[in-house]
């Protein structure tokens, strides 16, 4: 099957070959579940946004409760940064009301963090 010479190599190869579907598996299930309740959160916060708004609240006012909402719901040690960028997400999002970049940013900034968090481990 693999053309490898080394006893170990070959070892490595058939116990990932099999485990890879079901980490896959796993992955996918876990992903969907995030994507469930991340979806959520952003209807409620585009909910409050809408809110605020409405009440008469300044776009800015808007962007700021906004990015202290999105700051709390994230570990403490990253309130600086995920406040600046819900700032930047918010006022994207007041102009454009397109939620796609905002999401793929999201998951890209969420997967280079987590690869730090696993190299510095």
């Amino acid at each position: 099957m693999f053309f490898t010479r080394s006893l170990r190599a070959k070892t490595l190869l058939y116990v990932l070959i099999p485990t890879a579907p079901g980490l896959l598996a796993v992955a996918t299930i876990a992903l969907y579940a995030y994507e469930r309740v991340a979806q959520d959160v952003v209807k409620q916060r585009d909910a409050a946004l809408a809110r605020l708004q409405a009440r008469g609240r300044g776009r800015w006012t808007t962007i700021l409760l906004s990015a202290v909402f999105f700051a709390l719901i994230h570990s403490p040690l990253h309130w600086p940064f995920t406040f600046l960028y819900g700032v930047v997400t918010g006022y994207y999002y007041i102009r454009e009301r397109n939620l796609l970049p905002l999401m793929m940013t999201h998951a890209i900034v969420d997967f280079w963090s987590f690869g730090w968090f696993l190299l510095l481990r």
